[in-house]
């Protein structure tokens, strides 16, 4: 908390306007009418010099090649406020500059057409954007871009506590207007239209001089009334697929620098084994995360030069090379010790605006929306605090989001409970993972249990890599008299480790009469509050075992629409925050799960205990050491052959 407050003191200016807000949420926290000035629009000084098409795998690139493919229905319908001619001076030089950048063609015919608008930057330049949603629309969805970069990814990242990590990262500038779109989809993005005249009179050009700028079929003649369609001859910002385009060409790019796909970090694919160079790409951003300075540097270089080989170009300004402390995706990354945690500025801000909500003023929707946002994303580093959200989703789904309205109590109340929060919000990377598994379960005719067995760290952590992912699941070495195992879709991992290794440590019966759902939401909140009355479990990565897919994926994402299991998501989410406690939950099928058992009431003997004193007969078992020896051949054996 300490340590909170240092960093919000670092913007005095907006904590001692707080009651003002949300004036930075206003219109979605940007202003979304800007007027366009041309002088204060950010344009490279050449456009479309990367060709994805020749960088992107054979078959993506012929289908974002194919118009077919990508509208299958055919053009949209064009509107007439994208078809009516403009005369605006700024407007006519937007397109002017583009024009001789590149980044502009004209066509007198094109497919579809969309406006264009304006948003701040930091810098207090303006972003040009392309309003491309109805013709998204009327594309085909485009595929999910991969490996696509999130705080959430970035929870993964381990390093021994001491040893510092060396923060890389490379901006690329104006990213979108350097990616060619193929010749073929050009025209579906066209813009509002210009009459040759006035174009050619703002620009300082002949009539004539437009026809080298002009694409496409039509007449040869040129009039001072032909309208002419500027059309964009790169992806742009805007489009669905644009974001999908560029992801893929930055991964290109990082392979062709020799960074390994499988250490790139994305919450939909598997942890790296080794953590030591590490990467996470978000479209136009990619950070660097190396163990040793050296390697750091080589890997930063071979960035810059394969960027430059492919004709894009890094916003140098922006870099950070090798360094103890960095800013990126919305999170400000420092050592000793090695952490994340959200931007202060942004937590300052929402801070002053949860604090103004609690003050009865009125606001839009659209503002509340923006800031709920803003606070989500900080939460993707503790989902936890995504279960304070429940009112807010209701009041801002709403049609009329432009009206200010007075905020309901019980919507301002949850912001500022996620706003008092954000003090957790920090993922320390020294955090190691606990020695030891844990299963939980719950039964509706008993009650709760939960077990544990010891493990060794490095195998925790193998095992840990799975956690949270589509299609792995957990089953432990099999012995004589389990249940039966019975097929399961997905990926087994199993546990070098059998029932009767586990202890139980809970076997407790239930109070009240509860859907499966709900006792399973419970059961697994007191498997962490046990948990964390340890102090060994503090700090630390735990890896938990349960066998409801619908709480792990509760769980997972931090919130659910259940009232019922959002109270005992709470009570984990609370435990884990005041624990330091990173909870990674692999599911594991009932007939396998150790703490079925205790969850039905069934109580083993002392000697059907593993970890415990066994009483049999050395005659027949041998030595301890024998018996250990043996054991550990027989899973060797079973696993190999597996």
């Amino acid at each position: 908390a300490q340590r909170h407050v240092e960093r919000l003191l670092r913007h005095p200016d907006v904590l001692k306007k707080w009651r003002d807000g949300m004036q930075a949420y206003s219109d979605g926290g940007q202003p979304a009418s800007v007027p366009l000035k041309a002088v204060l629009v950010d344009m490279p000084a050449r456009a479309s010099t990367c060709q994805p098409c020749d960088l992107l795998p054979s078959a993506f690139a012929a289908c974002i090649a194919d118009p077919s493919h990508v509208f299958p229905n055919g053009p949209p319908e064009q509107s007439s406020a994208t078809t009516a001619a403009r005369t605006s001076d700024d407007y006519l030089d937007i397109t002017a500059r583009g024009l001789q950048c590149g980044k502009l063609r004209l066509r007198r015919v094109v497919a579809a057409s969309a406006d264009i608008f304006a948003r701040v930057k930091a810098s207090g330049k303006q972003r040009e954007l392309w309003n491309g949603h109805d013709i998204s629309l009327a594309a085909q969805r485009p595929p999910k871009p991969r490996r696509l970069a999130s705080p959430s990814a970035l929870l993964d990242l381990i390093t021994e506590p001491g040893m510092p990590i060396f923060y890389s990262k490379r901006d690329l500038a104006c990213c979108f207007d350097t990616l060619e779109a193929p010749k073929a989809l050009q025209p579906f993005f066209g813009r509002p239209p210009v009459v040759a005249h006035d174009f050619a009179t703002r620009a300082g050009l002949a009539l004539d001089d437009l026809h080298q700028y002009i694409d496409g079929d039509g007449p040869d003649d040129l009039t001072g009334s032909t309208v002419l369609f500027p059309v964009s001859t790169c992806w742009p910002q805007g489009f669905a697929w644009s974001s999908c385009v560029a992801q893929e060409t930055s991964l290109h790019i990082c392979a062709q620098a020799g960074i390994v796909e499988d250490r790139i970090l994305s919450v939909d694919h598997i942890v790296p084994e080794d953590l030591s160079e590490a990467a996470a790409v978000c479209t136009d951003d990619i950070l660097l995360f190396d163990a040793d300075l050296h390697i750091g540097q080589r890997r930063a270089a071979a960035l810059d030069e394969k960027f430059g080989e492919a004709g894009l170009v890094v916003n140098h300004a922006k870099d950070v090379d090798q360094a103890l402390e960095m800013t990126g995706l919305g999170c400000e990354f420092s050592n000793s010790p090695a952490k994340i945690e959200p931007d202060s500025l942004r937590t300052a801000r929402s801070l002053a605006a949860a604090l103004a909500l609690s003050t009865d003023i009125c606001a839009t929707r659209d503002a509340v929306h923006s800031l709920l946002g803003v606070m989500q994303w900080s939460c993707l580093l503790q989902r936890g605090v995504y279960s304070c959200f429940d009112a807010c989703y209701g009041f801002v789904d709403h049609e009329q989001r432009d009206v200010a309205v007075e905020v309901p109590p019980d919507v301002a109340s949850e912001l500022l409970a996620a706003a008092f929060l954000q003090p957790l919000l920090v993922a320390d990377f020294e955090r190691q993972w606990l020695p030891e598994v844990t299963a939980c379960d719950a039964s509706g005719s008993y009650g709760f249990g939960v077990s544990y067995a010891h493990l060794p760290v490095d195998q925790v952590a193998a095992f840990g890599r799975y956690a949270h992912k589509r299609g792995d699941y957990i089953r432990l070495f099999p012995d004589e008299g389990d249940p039966v195992e019975k097929a399961r879709l997905g990926v087994p991992r199993r546990l070098p480790i059998s029932h009767r290794h586990f202890r139980h440590a809970i076997s407790a019966r239930a109070q009240w009469k509860a859907h499966s759902s709900v006792l399973e939401a419970h059961g697994l909140a007191l498997a962490v509050r046990w948990r964390a009355r340890q102090h060994k479990a503090h700090h630390k990565r735990l890896l938990l075992l349960v066998d409801a897919q619908a709480i792990i994926g509760c769980a997972v994402k931090g919130r659910t629409s259940a009232k019922a299991v959002r109270a005992p998501l709470r009570t984990f989410a609370a435990t884990c925050m005041a624990a330091d406690i990173l909870a990674r939950i692999l599911y594991i099928p009932s007939e396998s799960n150790p703490a079925d058992e205790p969850s039905r009431g069934i109580k083993r003997r002392r000697s059907e205990l593993g970890g415990q004193r066994v009483r049999t007969s050395k005659s027949r078992l041998g030595t301890p050491s024998d018996r250990r020896h043996a054991t550990m051949a027989n899973r060797a054996q079973y696993l190999w052959s597996a």
